[in-house]
């Protein structure tokens, strides 16, 4: 039977659309397990349901695949989603999980293309609930790439690292891998210059591009 719950609220499905590729997969997997959970049906089932094994189930409803649009539908089907505006939406989520990230930022742009990206983090150092911090070249502290933390909202989803590499992209989810991470994020963030100057210095950075 349908949970009568909505596939997301307003605020929330905009938040989704407006996300990065791996936070929607997290918040699509997230609201999948919740109407499997409804609707008291086990991973095995549904993976079965999908062609598919619980593990699978257990990668799509953490975040740690992508999803196929006629698993999604089938999925749905099952746990009772036959409103076709809960389905739509939750199937147009299913496109921007699969969109690709980060390789796209990777392209080198002009002196003004620079200003404008330096501009834009700028106006983001104003939003009270981001910080964004400098690190010196001369402190020698290297992360050696990007690493993004993803914490959900959902109790029962563990942390999951994110890493960003050119050939492909590597979660890490095991409590060992997530600990030492935050770890080096610790101390990033204790080397780097504090959020107070990060204005000051991007205003001083775009003008001298």
């Amino acid at each position: 039977m349908s949970t009568g719950r909505p596939a997301c609220g307003p605020g929330e499905e905009m938040r989704a659309m407006q996300a990065g590729p791996t936070v929607v997969r997290m918040m699509l997997g997230g609201r999948l397990r919740r109407l499997r959970e409804a609707n008291g049906i086990t991973p095995a089932d549904a993976g079965w349901a999908i062609r598919g094994s619980h593990s699978k189930i257990n990668r799509m409803e953490t975040g740690r695949s992508g999803f196929k649009r006629r698993d999604v539908a089938d999925l749905l089907t099952l746990y009772g989603v036959h409103d076709e505006t809960e389905r739509n939406g939750l199937l147009m989520l299913v496109e921007k999980a699969n969109t690709p990230g980060w390789p796209p930022r990777r392209r080198p742009g002009s002196a003004a293309a620079l200003r404008r990206q330096l501009g834009k983090l700028a106006e983001i150092t104003k939003l009270p609930h981001i910080k964004i911090q400098v690190m010196p070249f001369t402190t020698g502290v290297a992360a050696g790439g990007a690493i993004t933390l993803l914490r959900s909202a959902e109790p029962e989803v563990a942390d999951v690292v994110y890493l960003d590499q050119f050939t492909g992209a590597l979660y890490l989810d095991k409590p060992a891998d997530v600990q030492h991470y935050g770890q080096v994020m610790d101390r990033l963030c204790t080397r780097a210059e504090p959020p107070a100057i990060t204005p000051a210095f991007l205003s001083r950075l775009i003008k001298e591009i």
